[in-house]
């Protein structure tokens, strides 16, 4: 399991110490509080892993939305998303931007305005013998009639679909692509329509056996919202000026 280091955190601060103008008369100045947060390294546009940063959509607008105070600092990391999500239940990280799942609520608080809302689709294998079956579902509950694929730490399809249908779970969306093109499994419900978008459009040849299918009449919009582990002292406090700082921008 990845450790945070005192050393990442230092070189966390370093941007912002680096363009900050030393006051000689500015004892009373409180220093930013760091936030360590964890990303999916695998759920592009919205975060991922790109040459060991965390990058995309979310990440950059949690640093844009803490940008408007100097009171806090966010320290992105990446790992695969079950873990990342256990390094910040145990306490080693503070927070991540989720579906506010029945099982996070557990351990981590969120804010009350969503970072994003995403909406979902189909896919499967273009050759899929019950293809216009697939095509023809109605509502999650058809989902019964398949095998279904998804990857590791998904909170929403665990409390949504996992009741409906036992999922076989695998490591990576490159895992995902290649057991739908093989038809070792039926039908993967991509939680978002830019997520299926990014990776039809970078994965080339990996996913030339499989195809999309938008489908947001199977779920309301999901909601991903800015979360805090209930561990970290003022967290509740972090969150409301968070939204403060974010209703004061919304056009992010």
């Amino acid at each position: 399991m990845m450790s945070i280091k005192r050393r990442d955190i230092i070189k966390g601060l370093g941007a912002v110490a680096a363009g900050a103008c030393c006051d000689l008369s500015g004892a009373g100045a409180k220093a930013a509080q760091p936030l360590i947060i964890m990303h999916n390294e695998d759920f592009p546009p919205f975060e991922y892993d790109e040459n060991g940063t965390a990058a995309g959509i979310l990440p950059k607008k949690i640093n844009t939305i803490l940008a408007r105070s100097d009171e806090y600092i966010a320290i992105h990391r990446t790992n695969p998303w079950r873990r990342a999500q256990q390094i910040i239940r145990i306490g080693r990280a503070d927070g991540l931007s989720a579906y506010p799942s029945l099982e996070r609520l557990e351990y981590i608080g969120f804010n009350e305005t969503p970072l994003e809302t995403i909406t979902l689709g189909l896919v499967f294998a273009k050759d899929h013998p019950k293809r216009a079956e697939i095509e023809s579902i109605s509502s999650l509950k058809d989902l019964k009639k398949f095998r279904v694929v998804d990857v590791f730490g998904n909170g929403w399809s665990k409390q949504k679909i996992a009741p409906i249908v036992d999922i076989e779970w695998v490591q990576s969306f490159d895992q995902v692509f290649e057991m739908l093109a093989k038809r070792r499994t039926d039908v993967h419900v991509v939680v978002s329509l830019k997520t299926a978008k990014w990776q039809f459009r970078h994965l080339g040849a990996r996913i030339k056996d499989v195809t999309f299918m938008p489908r947001p009449d199977l779920s309301p919009p999901i909601p991903i919202h800015f979360g805090l582990r209930r561990t970290l002292a003022g967290y509740e406090t972090i969150l409301r000026r968070f939204d403060e700082l974010y209703d004061e921008n919304r056009s992010i």
